[in-house]
């Protein structure tokens, strides 16, 4: 991406923080459909929200799905919590996979807990601690928030196991 695109994609982040969503969408749509991935996921956010236009969700699943295609584990994360809010676990699941094959340390957290949960996949204890452990020890591509909530689903994960 050139430095012209890449201040194109901030100005637009910064006119959305501004509230100019409308401004905003259409930057970021000139700029996806010219081929800039850094808009995918954005552009496909604004859809799914209706943020700056009207809420559109096969057009959110487009641009999540071309995102996706060029490696954004964004697009991937996105993508399943379309399938969260659709109520499709299985599909949630796989996606949130997904998203971590390309780097979303983040997600790990959420497959973690739908391991624990068996919400979209078969329980697996063993594998959903390996993953929480992973979270808690990652302290520069995992936010602070996932960190603890890994360290609060461990301590359940070991008391439990004391217990037991």
């Amino acid at each position: 991406m050139s430095s012209l695109d890449q201040k194109a994609v901030e100005k637009a982040l910064l006119d959305l923080e501004a509230g100019k969503d409308q401004k905003a969408f259409l930057a970021l749509k000139r700029l996806a459909e010219a081929g800039n991935k850094e808009a995918f996921p954005m552009l496909g956010y604004l859809y799914d929200v209706g943020k700056g236009t009207w809420r559109d969700a096969k057009r959110a699943m487009h641009w999540y799905m071309l995102g996706y295609k060029s490696g954004s584990a964004t697009c991937a994360a996105n993508i399943a919590t379309v399938y969260r809010d659709a109520g499709n676990a299985s599909r949630e699941f796989e996606w949130y996979k997904r998203a971590v094959a390309l780097g979303d340390e983040d997600a790990k957290l959420d497959v973690a807990i739908r391991l624990l949960s068996g919400k979209g996949v078969r329980r697996n204890l063993k594998s959903a601690i390996l993953l929480l452990k992973d979270v808690v020890a990652n302290t520069t591509d995992t936010s602070e928030a996932a960190r603890d909530t890994a360290r609060q689903l461990l301590w359940g994960c070991e008391t439990k196991r004391r217990v037991a």
